[in-house]
């Protein structure tokens, strides 16, 4: 069979300005955010990475996908400075058919002290303007604090609106949102977590978990969705972790909330310090349960190209059967 393939020239981004074409990116998702029915690409960028968030950070890249193929950078120098996203997450609280993009910024890794942190920045598409708006002030709850992770959104409580949870590494270990038509979203933590609340978050009780990578996951196939949250261990005073944090919903209400571990990966051996920095839920091996792929890392040295794939595949109990899935070392693939 002979193959031809096209290349399609999106003549705008030869136009694209060099300044921004060079800047470092972390996070980034395709998807339709000005609801017109063609996918569209999200992009982080992010100032310097030795300094403090800054007002001159850039903002965000948004590139709108027209209908022959090539894509259109939009306008966002209206919007707040990104610092280093590392995730986004979608919904649509106000159901107005338009996505809100909440930018999952963990700020920088380079001390847990707020100087380098920043709130979860929100930004929805305006059709008559034809630009992208902030709409952060709007939002219920939403403090600075070291968020790293958001693997996704859901409707767990119920009401028709997704809501989501993201890793907030430092003193408040988690945050919990619940989707809001009149604030976008409200943090709603520690009504979720009820009596766990001051043993899960409080810093070095022994249940506490640093996390590092937060989602929303079906558990058990039950058709409500679930949040789940890995460690992100090692640094910082916190001992060594081997547990994640799982917590159920049915029919709208907490089931349960639950540690389990995630280092029973047979053979492989992996340093304590190291832990999970990001994670993506797809139905891995095709049984019809939702499972994790999750990334692991050396928090002491997370640039250095050595890490690990996990995979973590649900099972009927509801529970997870974790082996590793790809072995990066160097920079390249070692699956041995």
């Amino acid at each position: 069979m002979n193959v031809s393939y096209q290349k399609i020239m999106s003549g705008t981004l030869n136009n694209y300005p060099t300044s921004i074409i060079n800047l470092s990116r972390e996070g980034w998702s395709i998807i339709d955010v000005t609801g017109d029915g063609i996918k569209d690409i999200v992009m982080t960028n992010a100032g310097e990475p030795t300094q403090a968030v800054s007002p001159d950070d850039p903002p965000i890249t948004i590139l709108r996908g027209e209908s022959d193929f090539t894509f259109e950078a939009m306008d966002t120098s209206a919007l707040n400075p990104t610092g280093w996203i590392n995730d986004y997450t979608f919904l649509d609280s106000d159901r107005d058919g338009l996505l809100e993009i909440v930018a999952v910024d963990h700020g920088r890794e380079l001390a847990y002290d707020p100087v380098y942190w920043s709130k979860l920045w929100v930004y929805e598409y305006d059709p008559i303007a034809q630009s992208f708006t902030d709409r952060t002030s709007i939002t219920s709850g939403n403090e600075i604090a070291f968020h790293h992770n958001a693997s996704g959104s859901a409707d767990v409580n119920l009401d028709g609106i997704a809501d989501f949870m993201v890793a907030e590494m430092g003193p408040s270990n988690l945050g919990i949102y619940f989707g809001d038509r009149t604030s976008i979203f409200r943090q709603t933590t520690e009504s979720v977590l009820g009596g766990s609340f001051s043993d899960v978050t409080t810093w070095g009780s022994k249940n506490y978990v640093n996390l590092g990578a937060a989602g929303a996951i079906d558990l058990k196939t039950d058709g409500d969705y679930d949040f789940v949250g890995l460690p992100y261990t090692g640094g910082n005073g916190i001992d060594t972790q081997d547990f994640g944090v799982a917590i159920e919903f049915e029919n709208g209400s907490v089931a349960s909330r639950s540690l389990f571990n995630v280092r029973d990966l047979g053979d492989t051996e992996i340093p304590d310090s190291w832990g999970f920095s990001y994670f993506r839920v797809e139905d891995l091996n095709n049984d019809g349960k939702q499972d994790i792929l999750g990334f692991m890392e050396n928090p002491e040295n997370n640039a250095g190209g050595t890490a690990i794939f996990v995979s973590m595949l649900q099972n009927s109990a509801g529970g997870f059967d974790v082996s590793k899935a790809l072995f990066l070392k160097d920079k390249a693939l070692n699956c041995s």
